[in-house]
């Protein structure tokens, strides 16, 4: 806030003179102010001049100062926000929890120096993230323990640690590089029935690894496979509640013929999509978190079993239509998807995936991976679609983002 302390002369004013310094007592009384805020008087001449300091004050404050703020941090805890407000005040940044009227949400404001407000908002960013990954390995950790076996006995992985190994394995790696006091160990995991620690540089020896399933996150009505068997195609009993389910989503938009209705069961693209789907239910950025849904995706028979065993090809994308965007298109009709089944010897196929849409907007031919939410310039939307209010197809960039569940036959 500033006084203006000069008067406008309406005729031309004398030479200005040396004076000395006001006498104390003669300077206006201070005023009270509010803590945190700076009371700045400017003095001059002439009107013109006091307006044209105050602007250049107010061009060094707007540079230098700036307003941030943070809508989403609902993962941290009450210590979480008292040892940021701490951080913020030792590096004289305002710190606010505001509530937010349009959205019924809080947020934290922060003002302060333009350097200074970036160092909190990336100090916010960098606690809620470790939250996030913390309620990810807490997920894994109720499902997969990893335990090494000594003659010690059984000792289990730190959760972090487990989290890790649990990535590994899905991924399928040969092996995995981990830390334990200090020292840097290695996981073998080509032969899966025979895992083993071995500390870096260790030819042989170790100690055993075992993974434990608390949890299996493979579906109730999968039938038992081969343990070296990667996939496999099961007929779905037509009187069974599985297959009227399929066929109904089916028929909704399509009166085609189905002649069969096989499930696809592969335990490593699942796991995959599994895990993807925890990481996006973790995020509470999201809107609908992993936003799960059961799209079709029209095939030719050629393609089947490269689908069923490595899942959806995002290269493919622009071969017949690329409008929204260069990744793999879901239909939300099957009628659409008919268009894509083209036949042979008198059979069309099409798949009924699971497919994890989380956050999306309206793609762009020229787009190879989804454009950043406008609310947060760090982080990207998960899909595109061809209509936000209403989409009828979705379009995917990461290989776990879906799994095909069911391959439909039809004529």
């Amino acid at each position: 806030r500033f006084r203006q302390r000069a008067k406008e002369q309406t005729s031309k004013p004398p030479p200005l003179q040396e004076k000395p310094a006001p006498h104390p007592s003669r300077l206006p009384p201070p005023r009270p102010v509010s803590p945190g805020i700076l009371t700045v008087d400017v003095y001059g001449p002439t009107h013109t001049s006091v307006t044209s300091a105050k602007k250049e004050i107010n061009d060094l404050v707007d540079k230098r100062h700036c307003k941030r703020q943070i809508d989403e941090f609902s993962r941290l805890s009450e210590a979480d926000l008292a040892r940021l407000s701490e951080f913020a005040q030792r590096r004289g940044i305002l710190f606010e929890v505001k509530v937010c009227a349009a959205q019924s949400s809080e947020l934290i404001e922060l003002v302060g120096d333009t350097k200074s407000v970036s160092e909190v908002y990336i100090e916010i960013n960098n606690a809620i993230q470790a939250a996030i990954v913390a309620v990810y390995h807490r997920r894994i950790a109720e499902t997969v323990q990893f335990v090494r076996v000594s003659h010690l006995g059984e000792e289990l992985y730190d959760i972090k640690t487990n989290a890790e190994l649990e990535e590994a394995h899905t991924a399928n790696q040969n092996e995995k590089v981990i830390k334990r006091n200090g020292r840097q160990f290695v996981v073998s995991m080509k032969d899966r029935l025979n895992m083993r620690e071995l500390e870096v540089g260790q030819a042989s020896g170790g100690v055993q690894v075992l993974r434990r399933d608390l949890q299996s996150v493979l579906p109730q009505l999968w039938e038992p496979m081969p343990e070296k068997k990667k996939f496999d195609l099961f007929p779905v009993a037509p009187t069974s509640p599985e297959y009227q389910d399929v066929l109904k989503l089916f028929n909704k938009s399509c009166s085609r013929s189905v002649s069969q209705i096989e499930r696809v069961q592969n335990p490593t693209l699942y796991r995959q999509y599994h895990s993807h789907k925890m990481a996006l239910d973790c995020d509470p950025s999201l809107k609908n978190g992993a936003n799960e849904l059961k799209l079709f995706h029209g095939s030719n028979e050629d393609s089947i079993q490269k689908i069923c065993n490595e899942n959806f090809d995002r290269s493919l994308a622009g071969k017949h239509a690329a409008r929204f965007g260069k990744g793999t298109y879901f239909a939300v009709t099957a009628r659409y998807s008919t268009d894509y089944s083209p036949p042979s010897n008198g059979k069309c196929y099409m798949f009924l995936a699971y497919v994890l849409a989380g956050d999306y907007v309206v793609g762009n031919s020229t787009w190879s991976v989804p454009s950043y939410r406008s609310d947060n310039s760090n982080v990207r939307y998960n899909s595109t679609v061809d209509s936000e209010s209403k989409p009828s197809m979705y379009v995917t960039y990461r290989d776990a983002q879906a799994y095909p569940a069911y391959l439909i036959t039809f004529t």
